[in-house]
């Protein structure tokens, strides 16, 4: 490189640096030749890094002069020509002029040829900054269009849309009464397409016009559709419905659960029909009658469903199968060897007994409730009556019909006063007792098109359903004199109604069809829904409230020692109320129902225990002193227990548990050894094994008592603060428990698992009292002024308070929520009852969901291609 241009044209710096240059060359890092210089050593860059870059920059200007020259010269020799401009190479675009600080300096012709070279740039720049204005303008344009277009394409989709989901809406509210399950799934659908509003009105009205509850749809055999529901029968408790079915297995499935939930399936055998199913009333059996001529008796209490025994029908299909009220005979009705009857007292070795002899096929067998009357129909048109009180010589009794059908169905009354049979001809007859052995000219019921298939009384006597060939189920309000009118009719099925069976509190009725699907209906709720909250019961002070396993009946607890009994059918309805005078003026604590409903125990002030039961006229049963403190809490186990019906009482600091398998001689099994201050609350689960303890120092004791005999503590809790327990609540699954404290906070935790109860979530609201909702994730928090407020709890560890329901009755005591999740009630110090429908309770999406659950599943592809052809198909309840 050349010496003079490494430094500056300053005097007064440029010997400095010369000083610095010969510094550098007497050191060998550099060498310097005339009026050359060169760089002799690498660690010259490496210590003095700025030189790198000033050589490069000298460098590549003077490379860029070089380039400048040579364009000057070519452009000049040309005569300067404008046309030879842009043939002189890279030096022709340059758009920048020569920096004027450049050590490098530029003669007048490479300045000249500079000059013009950035003019030049610069216009051709303006030239293309307007060309490329004009495109943007255009396409700006073009894309304004498009848009518009697109936004009237896409306002014409989301109208199109929004008439879509209304059209499913309007479907939906026209199809509530005659296929529920159909229009439920509809509404659903019609709010997730747009129209929500729409759908949650006629939510509503589905669920107010409908009684339907949920549906099973028997699992399709292999190459074919769901196989028919033959018949269908309830178990004694009411936990278990059987179905019978083409595919040769009986269904057990649990009808309290929303959907309804399979708890096994019962294989016949033999690759036969099940055309006819029967619980015992008392024995632990269910009977199931084949096509193929066999009647097996299974057990109920045996986990594995264990064939006890096999009644040989002789080949003849049986056509329907009756118990004797103590369980001790079975009818079998046939095709060909009219009724068989077996002695089944000892059930593992059945007697055959003298068969009722017929001329036609034999349809339908029923029993009378009290003594040993068989009645049997079929073929011939008429109802043969058989006393069989001598089984060696029944008495016999022949009842003309009055119609020439055949008759396909018969049922007692529970009470015994009144036969119903039905017929082929799409007619119900109904006789009523004239005493004597004798019969009243039976009334005529025209409900139906086609033959009835099945009949059944509710267990009260005062409802019939009739089933029909024409996919109806018709519910006639039997009147005392004999006769019945048309109460409801119950659409839903798509093929013949085959079976039907009322639930054995009444408030539920299951039908099965040939369609393959059984249905339950809620009549309760259906007939006894309550819009708003009411008042029933006496102004007096209420200690204690408390609903029956049935949700039929709703009990309250005074101060002055009385019992205001509700019908709970009957909410708004004071003159249904029943008053017990239980301890003449002791001030009752605390109260529950026990033994199946059939007693109320009742706690009072003096540490006295009373057992009432409740029959048509309440008399109390039996009374035992529990202690000299007051009864603080009781609360009776939902579910017998190995054979126990668990009573837990506690009396200040002592805990008793009691055994009420039979309420006239109760008997202690233990006291549980608390160790604690008083306890102030009580809570058994939905199986009745385990017990939740609240106390006054803040703790909440589990105990486990599946064992009744060998009871065990499975772990503890107490509140942050040591607050006391105000009350406590299971979870219907039993995972779950809900603990109301004075600190003005719910606690939730988890007890799936043995051990310390793990908090899932910390509610807070001034909760006096809590119940979870069956069937659902709610929660219902009671805050001291009456005010329910409504938690969903699907996810618990980010439970979402719904909303509050405004209406409370101010400083409430107690709260209970019905065993079917219908009815919310609430009593406070003011006196009287709160009765809310719980339905009314729950928001849109709550509805959604309930709709789906109860619908068993989404809308089919077919059925979306039928109602919605132009949307896109979507599992709305996936």
């Amino acid at each position: 490189m050349r010496s003079d241009l490494l430094f500056p044209d300053d005097p007064s710096v440029a010997g400095d640096a010369k000083t610095a240059w010969a510094g550098l060359a007497e050191a060998r890092l550099i060498v310097v030749e005339g009026e050359y210089s060169e760089i002799a050593h690498e660690s010259l860059f490496t210590y003095w890094p700025e030189l790198r870059g000033w050589i490069t920059e000298a460098r590549d200007r003077l490379l860029e002069r070089q380039e400048i020259d040579e364009a000057a010269r070519h452009w000049r020799g040309s005569g300067r020509l404008p046309g030879e401009y842009r043939r002189s190479g890279r030096a022709a675009d340059r758009r920048k002029p020569w920096p004027a600080d450049s050590d490098v300096r530029l003669d007048r012709d490479q300045r000249q040829f500079l000059d013009v070279s950035v003019r030049t740039a610069r216009r051709r720049r303006l030239v293309s900054v307007g060309a490329i204005s004009v495109i943007i303008t255009l396409l700006a344009a073009s894309t304004v269009s498009l848009l518009v277009a697109r936004h009237q394409s896409e306002k014409k989709a989301k109208a199109q849309s929004a008439a879509n989901a209304q059209q499913l809406v309007t479907v939906a509210d026209s199809m509530r009464g005659d296929d529920p399950r159909t229009a439920l799934l509809l509404a659903v659908a019609g709010s997730r397409a747009g129209a929500s509003e729409q759908a949650d009105t006629v939510l509503q009205r589905i669920f107010q016009a409908t009684a339907f509850d949920g549906e099973f749809t028997a699992p399709p055999t292999a190459g074919s559709l769901a196989p028919a529901v033959n018949s269908i029968s309830y178990g004694d408790d009411g936990h278990q419905l059987a179905v019978g079915t083409d595919a040769g297995s009986t269904v057990l499935l649990d009808p309290t659960r929303r959907p309804m939930r399979e708890l096994a399936s019962v294989p016949y055998g033999h690759g036969g029909k099940v055309t006819a199913v029967s619980y015992a009333p008392t024995a632990g059996l269910l009977a199931e009658g084949g096509s193929d001529g066999n009647v097996r008796l299974v057990s109920t209490t045996d986990p594995g469903h264990r064939r006890v025994a096999t009644l040989d029908a002789g080949g003849s299909p049986v056509s329907s199968v009756a118990w004797s009220s103590d369980s001790r005979l079975v009818a079998v009705g046939t095709h060909t060897r009219g009724t068989l009857l077996w002695d089944v007292s000892d059930a593992p070795h059945p007697t055959p007994l003298p068969p009722l002899p017929s001329p036609v096929a034999v349809d339908a067998v029923a029993f009378a409730p009290a003594g040993r009357l068989v009645a049997t129909a079929g073929d011939d048109a008429q109802v043969t009556l058989w006393d069989l009180s001598h089984q060696d010589r029944p008495v016999v009794h022949r009842l003309a019909a009055g119609v020439t059908s055949p008759l396909d169905a018969l049922a007692f009354s529970p009470d015994g006063t009144m036969l119903a049979s039905g017929s082929k001809d799409g007619s119900a007859q109904l006789w009523t007792a004239a005493g004597s052995g004798r019969w009243r000219r039976p009334a005529s019921l025209g409900g139906h098109t086609a033959a009835v298939l099945a009949l059944a009384f509710s267990p009260d006597s005062r409802t019939l359903a009739t089933a029909s060939a024409d996919a109806s189920t018709v519910l006639w309000q039997v009147e005392d004199r004999g006769g019945a009118s048309q109460s409801g009719t119950l659409l839903g099925h798509h093929a013949a109604v085959t079976s039907v069976a009322f639930s054995p509190d009444g408030h539920t009725l299951a039908t099965g069809s040939s369609d393959g699907s059984a249905v339950r209906w809620d009549l309760y709720h259906h007939q006894n829904a309550a819009a708003q909250p009411v008042s029933v019961g006496s102004p007096r002070r209420a200690e204690a409230l408390t609903t029956s396993t049935s949700g039929a009946e709703a009990a309250v607890a005074h101060d002055d020692g009385t019992v205001d009994l509700i019908d709970l059918a009957h909410p708004a309805g004071a003159a249904a109320s029943r008053r017990l005078d239980v301890t003449a003026g002791d001030p009752l604590t605390a109260a529950a129902f026990a033994a199946q409903d059939t007693v109320l125990v009742t706690g009072a002030a003096s540490g006295a225990i009373t057992v009432t039961g409740l029959g048509p006229r309440p008399l109390p049963v039996s009374h035992w002193q529990a202690g000299t403190a007051d009864v603080r809490a009781l609360a009776a186990a939902p579910r017998a227990v190995l054979g126990t019906r668990l009573l837990a009482v506690a009396d200040g600091g002592t805990l008793t548990v009691w055994d009420l398998a039979d309420p006239a001689h109760p008997r202690p099994l233990h006291t549980l050894p608390e160790g604690r201050s008083s306890v102030s609350c009580l809570s058994f689960s939905g199986d009745g094994r385990r017990l939740a303890v609240g106390h006054d120092d803040g703790g909440t004791t589990l105990w486990n008592l599946a064992s009744p005999q060998h009871p065990a503590v499975e772990g503890s809790f107490t509140t942050p603060r040591g607050s006391a327990v105000l009350g406590t609540a299971f979870s219907p699954d039993g995972t779950r428990l809900a603990v109301a404290a004075s600190d003005e906070n719910t606690y939730l935790l988890a007890t799936a698992a043995a051990g310390t109860p793990r908090r899932l979530a910390t509610l807070p609201d001034a909760t006096t009292a809590v119940g979870f909702v069956p069937g659902t994730d709610m929660l219902i928090c009671l805050t001291k002024d009456g005010t329910p407020v409504v938690w969903d709890l699907s996810d618990p560890t980010a439970a979402t308070r719904l909303f509050i329901v405004r209406g409370g009755t101010g400083d409430t005591t107690s709260l209970s929520v019905t065993a079917d999740g219908g009815m919310l009630l609430s009593v406070g110090a003011q006196g009287g009852i709160r009765a809310w429908h719980l339905s009314d309770l729950i928001p849109l999406t709550q509805l959604m969901r309930h709709a789906c659950v109860l619908a068993g599943g989404p809308l089919t592809p077919a059925q979306w291609s039928r109602y919605a052809p132009s949307l896109r198909y979507q599992a709305d309840c996936g």
